[in-house]
């Protein structure tokens, strides 16, 4: 990981961002929380989705109407 300053990186972005495919970069700017630009492979949207839902089972033996209470139940539970 590189660490530069927020001025270093505003006056050779380009150069930064022509090599952000080798490694991270920390941005960082004085008395604020640092910016990390970081290396990470391309997804399809699909791909993007299972790692945020997880795996989804839509099996013929998946129970929709015990699972649509078990929604109703957590959606209503928090309103007591």
């Amino acid at each position: 990981m590189i660490q530069v300053t927020i001025n270093d990186f505003a006056e050779n972005i380009y150069e930064y961002l022509e090599n952000i495919d080798n490694q991270d970069i920390q941005i960082v700017r004085e008395g604020k929380k640092t910016i990390i630009l970081t290396v990470s492979e391309k997804k399809t949207p699909s791909q993007r989705l299972r790692d945020i839902v997880g795996p989804i089972n839509l099996s013929d033996d998946f129970d929709y109407k015990k699972a649509e209470q078990e929604r109703l139940w957590e959606k209503y539970e928090s309103l007591d």
